[in-house]
């Protein structure tokens, strides 16, 4: 394939069809549209095959990032001279050294025009400080999944127009401290998801000004979490779920936001006979809501 120098386009889902990409694949310098590369251990196959691509549109999954051996290789792809991509997924099937993974994420900053980014099986101990810059000004879409050794949430509040965040499976996180996030944090986040942080204890410090436009807010599967912060000031807040939390202990003192027009509470003990009708020590902040489900029955009063 090396040959076909002026082929434009590959519409081929390789991530699945095949377990490496042809050798000198490089030197089709004139594609456009390559929905994933897979890094390879040999000569002609790895990351670097990715350098001269400056025309890549749309987005591409690069596979197999345990294969790329060091930070120079990373930041020999040129992943930052491609202003044309918009979406990007870096992904890792295998967990290294987490000090070398850390050097390689950092090697492979993108263009910051980007709109949608995720990264998938990341085994460093924290993100490298280009993922938060607020110069990512078109950045809309970020997954984190699978991060299980990093121990910090990264810093993304001051990116400008992030709408969606995933945040799943980061299993030696065990603090969200929204004070680390900046003033005025995250001002176009609409929804918000945290699922499977087996560790995550708290989550504090969000404060007025913080997420003005968030409407929907999900956290499955935190068994350690024993306090929510302050939602109250959450004003556009429209849809809260709550599940499989059990050591959640009570919904914020100060009460949900007036907004909020749908709770869904799953597997959670302490808050069900919290929030029984008319009994429970919660029943005043969630009597106004319009609708509540609590373990899968609609509550009605």
């Amino acid at each position: 394939m090396k040959n076909l120098t002026n082929l434009r386009h590959l519409e081929l889902d390789i991530k699945r069809q095949i377990s490496s990409m042809p050798k000198e694949f490089g030197k089709l310098t004139n594609l456009q549209t390559l929905s994933a590369f897979i890094v390879g251990k040999e000569k002609g196959q790895c990351i670097e095959e990715l350098k001269d691509m400056r025309f890549l549109h749309g987005s591409i999954c690069i596979v197999n990032l345990e294969n790329v051996t060091n930070m120079r290789e990373a930041v020999a792809a040129k992943l930052e001279q491609k202003p044309c991509l918009e979406g990007l997924e870096l992904q890792w099937n295998e967990f290294k050294d987490g000090l070398e993974e850390q050097q390689i994420l950092a090697g492979l900053q993108p263009h910051n025009r980007i709109k949608w980014l995720t990264i998938t099986g990341y085994g460093g101990f924290m993100f490298p400080s280009w993922l938060g810059n607020p110069t990512f000004c078109r950045i809309e879409r970020i997954l984190l999944q699978n991060c299980r050794y990093c121990k910090v949430f990264p810093s993304l509040g001051q990116l400008p127009m992030l709408k969606h965040l995933y945040v799943e499976e980061m299993h030696d996180l065990t603090r969200v401290d929204d004070e680390s996030q900046g003033p005025n944090s995250f001002p176009s986040l609409q929804s918000l998801t945290f699922h499977n942080l087996q560790n995550l204890q708290q989550w504090k410090d969000l404060k007025a000004g913080d997420m003005p436009n968030l409407t929907h807010l999900t956290v499955i599967d935190c068994p350690s979490l024993n306090f929510l912060p302050s939602l109250h000031y959450l004003t556009r807040l429209e849809s809260l779920e709550i599940s499989q939390c059990p050591k959640l202990q009570c919904l914020p003192a100060e009460g949900l936001p007036d907004s909020l027009e749908c709770l869904i509470i799953i597997d959670c003990s302490v808050l069900k006979e919290r929030c029984r009708v008319h009994e429970g020590e919660d029943w005043n902040k969630i009597q106004s809501i319009p609708k509540v489900e609590i373990d899968y029955e609609d509550i009605f009063w």
